[in-house]
């Protein structure tokens, strides 16, 4: 009957709504297997405009060519914000570009969304908190072996497998020759087994899923060389849009990097330690 029809309708959108909900719930709970037994999941989120934006806006010749520790200031999409730039000595083209305000890490802290944090929040039963968040830059065709190294971001003994997380995307899609990450699995029996395999995995970023790695997982930029469609004629069109626009950009690896430690009073100093032996002076840690 015509009485009958709006709540059928409506049982059906129900029926709809939890199945929806029923499959973000199943997500986020193999995700968070993943973590405690491999120490590496991807995770879908997606990165709001405005980070976009705010990268589109940082004055990339001063921020690629300024000293370590130097802020760099940026007309913002909501205002004013600022960047404060870390270098490393072994990958001279790599660099940290660090929020250095609450309004800067918000733009940052949206990219992680409620999906991510209930994710990790469900790892080992933690509430979880962005810390502190920041753009990875290099810029170059090529990235050698000898510039990069294995090594964990939570090396902390007060850290312990479960409390802490690197989440990291590219702000745009890269090229399938621009370097991904290449990381050492976890393969012992049971949550958090730290024995690794005999060899490691590479992951390629996507737009649109951060790659979760567990504090303690052992990693590193997968080495490169950048090669115009190297996939050959075989490849979708795509991927030669993608090479062009690389290319256009000046060959621009930029990565979306956030620091997801447990908001537990009792790990919130180490945390900080940790972060703040990372992160410029001028970085902000929560």
């Amino acid at each position: 009957s015509p009485t009958l029809r709006p709540r059928m309708a409506w049982r059906r959108m129900s029926a709809q709504l939890r199945l929806q909900e029923g499959r973000r719930l199943c997500g986020q709970a193999r995700c968070a297997d993943e973590l405690r037994l491999r120490g590496f999941a991807q995770v879908p989120g997606a990165l709001p405009g405005d980070l976009e934006r705010l990268f589109s806006a940082t004055p990339l010749d001063r921020a690629l060519t300024c000293s370590p520790n130097a802020v760099v200031d940026v007309a913002g999409p909501r205002g004013p914000a600022a960047l404060s730039v870390a270098c490393a000595n072994q990958t001279q083209g790599m660099r940290w570009l660090w929020a250095c305000d609450e309004p800067t890490l918000a733009l940052f802290e949206e990219a992680a969304g409620s999906h991510l944090l209930t994710a990790l929040s469900a790892v080992s039963s933690r509430p979880m908190r962005v810390y502190a968040a920041c753009f990875v830059v290099f810029q170059g065709a090529r990235l050698s072996a000898r510039e990069v190294e294995w090594h964990n971001d939570w090396d902390d003994d007060r850290m312990s497998a479960g409390t802490a997380f690197t989440c990291i995307a590219p702000l745009r899609q890269l090229p399938h020759s621009v370097g991904g990450l290449d990381y050492w699995p976890w393969v012992g029996e049971g949550p958090f087994a730290h024995r690794p395999p005999r060899v490691a995995s590479t992951y390629k970023y996507q737009v649109g899923t951060f790659a979760a790695l567990d504090g303690k997982l052992q990693h590193r930029t997968q080495p490169f060389s950048y090669r115009f469609n190297e996939r050959g004629p075989a490849a979708s069109d795509e991927e030669a849009e993608l090479c062009k626009t690389y290319e256009k950009s000046g060959k621009l690896r930029v990565l979306v990097s956030l620091s997801i430690a447990s908001a537990e009073s009792h790990l919130l100093g180490a945390a900080r330690e940790v972060l703040r032996g990372m992160t410029p002076p001028a970085a902000i840690v929560r």
